[in-house]
């Protein structure tokens, strides 16, 4: 059987994806407004072939590398075809040097290899099928960088559990209806429907993805392609959500188009994950996930949040912090400073909604 190595195009499905975003009076954060429409221009050139090569088809959400341009190199070289090539080539020569040991670095932080070692056997042949570039070695396994930084937020919530002497273990968080606002193509959401398989919970549950077009279309398109036959239609317009599932069913994957959030009932989320990308929204946003929040919890539910350390007004995460602790009750939360392996230093916050 012929092995698929590019992620599905489906023109028709795009159309229903861009008509949502058009039918409703829902804009981008200016911060996000030129990335939005860098990615559109790529997947209007080249849909989706280049889903794990093309850094500007999924900028600062995926796992392509960015070949930084090299004033002397265009010097010397001057035709762009020519010195692109070079710079493409300097820039996987550089992190091929750095991705077989950057999970060494990484174990130092890991006590769960046991989760790793599932994520491995899972994702090694995605990662060569889709081409991924940014991907690390693990037990002489290919998995996605972004993989790599789930686990750290896996490790990040287990400690605040343990060192803050909290009730609640793994097992009372994610056995339940996951939502990761701003969850990029879907690594977290994968991450957790395999640690669910893996301690034996989450039958019949949701593993969502909540994203602005066009972010959600290209998680729609990896997750079906990660999960074919688990892999519920998008959540497009407020009515598309139907009690349709069972308790005898394996947990399962949505994207929600983030237009149509502030419309959502009933979805009984467990545990919400943000990484980022709170601290880079309007605040007003903002907000509105916060009552989005607490209009979908289910009895038991948690917010985690991992913020990166900023002190510019853009998208420092101070204001979002006071925000949530008005709002929330706050658990815990850990840091992580370590930069070696491209990591990006900041604090993981757990709050009881």
């Amino acid at each position: 059987m012929e092995i698929n190595k590019n992620l599905k195009y489906d023109v028709n499905l795009f159309k229903l994806f861009l008509d949502s975003y058009y039918s409703i009076e829902y804009k981008p954060s200016q911060y996000w407004k030129s990335y939005v429409d860098q990615i559109i221009s790529v997947l209007k050139k080249d849909h989706l072939d280049q889903f794990g090569s093309d850094y500007f088809l999924t900028k600062g959400f995926g796992d392509a590398i960015k070949y930084t341009p090299k004033k002397k190199l265009r010097k010397i070289l001057r035709i762009p075809f020519l010195y692109k090539i070079a710079e493409k080539k300097l820039a996987l020569y550089r992190y091929g040097k750095a991705k077989k040991i950057i999970f060494s670095k990484a174990k130092k932080f890991i006590t769960d290899e046991n989760l790793v070692n599932k994520i491995c056997d899972s994702l090694d042949s995605t990662t060569r099928n889709l081409r991924i570039e940014r991907f690390v070695y693990a037990y002489n396994k290919k998995i996605p960088w972004r993989y790599l930084m789930f686990v750290l937020y896996y490790e990040l919530l287990l400690k605040i559990l343990n060192n803050n002497k909290i009730k609640y273990d793994i097992k009372s968080l994610i056995n339940g209806n996951f939502m990761d606002i701003g969850g990029g193509y879907g690594s977290v959401a994968d991450g957790i429907y395999i640690l669910k398989s893996m301690l034996g919970i989450g039958k019949g549950t949701a593993n969502q993805v909540l994203e602005q077009f066009p972010v959600s279309f290209i998680a729609n398109q990896y997750l079906s392609y990660r999960h074919p036959n688990k892999l519920f239609s998008p959540l497009l317009k407020t009515d598309d959500y139907k009690k349709n599932k069972t308790k005898d069913e394996a947990s399962f994957f949505q994207v929600i188009q983030s237009n149509v959030s502030s419309k959502l009932k009933n979805q009984n989320i467990t545990l919400y994950f943000n990484y980022n990308s709170f601290q880079e929204m309007d605040l007003s946003q903002v907000k509105n996930y916060v009552q989005m929040i607490k209009t979908n919890k289910a009895t038991l539910s948690f917010l985690a949040c991992y913020f990166y350390y900023s002190d510019k007004n853009n998208n420092s995460p101070q204001k979002v912090i006071n925000i949530l602790g008005r709002e929330f009750h706050l658990l815990g939360f850990e840091e992580y400073e370590n930069k070696e392996g491209g990591f990006v230093p900041g604090r993981l916050y757990l709050y009881k909604i």
